[in-house]
């Protein structure tokens, strides 16, 4: 497989912490790694999120903080209707970098809530 033809896989991990979803991503992302494909992980940019980048260090995982939409239940008009449009555009931008320069070949995206 030439460097040309090796996946580049752009991961959506949207989750701050580890269950069981988000550990079997990883095994599937370690596995797609070993076979030579390139991993860049996107991870939300919260001030709490301590975990999953020191999982994805020991991994060997490539990651880049950049901002996630708040959803869920539960949230403030507040955070619902003036901060959410400010950083929907914010995280479409952030994406929209990191797959350019990135140059993904495939998104990885799962889904992390029933919502």
């Amino acid at each position: 497989m030439t460097a040309a033809e090796k996946p580049r896989i752009l991961a959506l991990f949207g989750s701050v912490v580890l269950f069981g979803a988000e550990r079997g991503n990883l095994e599937s992302l370690m596995a797609l790694k070993a076979r030579g494909a390139e991993i860049l992980c996107l991870i939300p940019d919260w001030s709490w999120n301590t975990e999953v980048p020191h999982v994805l260090d020991a991994r060997g995982l490539a990651w880049r903080k950049v901002p996630f939409v708040h959803i869920g239940r539960g949230l403030s008009w507040y955070i619902l209707l003036l901060r959410n449009p400010y950083r929907f555009a914010r995280a479409n931008l952030a994406f929209l970098r990191a797959l350019r320069a990135f140059k993904a070949t495939h998104i990885h995206a799962y889904a992390q809530s029933s919502i």
